[in-house]
């Protein structure tokens, strides 16, 4: 990790708490050329390519650990709050060049180690969670300058395995999940 130039801001500080979070530096472990490639060649992600979505891409130096489990990925909209709101988006637009319409972070522990289609996969997962935005109708949300208005999908499923191991697929969300597994030939 110590050998990753790490970009700074004008007056030479750290982007985040002891180098908390990075940008890619090695090109050949960078997230964005993946990404790129699923945003033009997948069909599930005709809104990203069609809204133009920009997306900053920030590797996290520290494992982010919860209740024993890894979190390998996480997409963010690039949202603040509070008194320092417009100071957040002001200084992520001089270090983005303008803010980005998501924030994806990943583990760069796990990532420099990862085979490339696990890398891949985690890509691709972390894309399906961005989406543009729809209201109550279900009709898509533009900001006044017609440009889409983006959101954050939730997980398809969020079931406990001792759940399905005693019931099985009981509900149409864990129905849908064993239907995919199947699709995909991993059942």
């Amino acid at each position: 990790m110590d050998s990753v130039d790490r970009p700074r801001f004008e007056y030479g500080e750290p982007i985040g708490p002891e180098d908390s979070f990075y940008s890619p530096g090695d090109a050949e472990l960078d997230p964005a050329p993946i990404a790129r490639v699923l945003i033009a060649e997948e069909d599930g992600f005709t809104e990203l390519r069609e809204g133009e979505a920009t997306i900053l891409f920030l590797m996290r130096a520290e494992p982010d650990v919860k209740a024993g489990r890894a979190n390998l990925g996480k997409m963010c909209l690039p949202t603040f709050s509070g008194a320092l709101g417009g100071v957040g988006k002001w200084m992520l637009a001089r270090m983005c060049d303008g803010v980005p319409d998501f924030v994806m972070l990943l583990d760069a522990v796990w990532w420099d180690q990862a085979p490339a289609e696990q890398r891949r996969a985690l890509v691709y997962h972390e894309l399906l969670h961005a989406m543009h935005a729809t209201d109550r109708d279900g009709g898509l949300k533009f900001t006044p300058e017609g440009k889409p208005v983006w959101a954050i999908r939730d997980h398809d499923i969020s079931e406990f395995n001792a759940v399905v191991r005693r019931f099985g697929a009981w509900s149409p969300d864990v129905q849908s999940f064993v239907s995919a597994l199947r699709d995909g030939g991993a059942v």
